[in-house]
């Protein structure tokens, strides 16, 4: 039986455009400021390969520090909890011996509904409103 997509759901109308699959891409490239889009790793985490993506970057209203968002199942992995490292890997390998730390845990929640960790950034590391390949965030909420 062949499935379609049907030409309207809920009174909007669909479209199907068929795209080139799209290959995922490792990014080990080390970053001299802190911008979304770039790879982050707990340190320390050599057998788990547990790396992810920092989102963005973001002030905390509570203390008006620099933190970046990404994902708690990335920034707490292995059950690490406050305070923990988080890095850029420097080589795409994930020990303490080859990723510069960047960041340290504050909070973060995992629920049916959120995925969601902040980490605050380490005195000295600089970072960028900005996205890679993306560009500049224009604006602020």
């Amino acid at each position: 039986m062949e499935e379609r997509i049907p030409a309207e759901f809920d009174g909007v109308r669909t479209d199907v455009i068929e795209a080139p699959r799209v290959e995922l891409e490792v990014d080990t490239a080390k970053y001299s400021a802190m911008k979304g889009g770039i790879q982050i790793a707990m340190s320390g985490n050599c057998f788990d390969d547990i790396k992810g993506t920092l989102v963005c970057i973001a002030t905390d209203n509570s203390n008006q520090k620099k933190v970046i968002l990404s994902n708690a199942h990335v920034l707490f992995a292995g059950g690490n909890g406050e305070d923990a490292r988080v890095g850029q890997p420097t080589n795409g390998v994930c020990c303490d011996c080859c990723i510069r730390i960047v960041v340290r845990n504050t909070r973060g929640i995992i629920s049916e509904t959120v995925d969601g960790g902040i980490a605050a950034l380490d005195s000295g590391v600089s970072s960028s409103a900005e996205i890679v390949t993306l560009g500049a965030v224009k604006g602020t909420h």
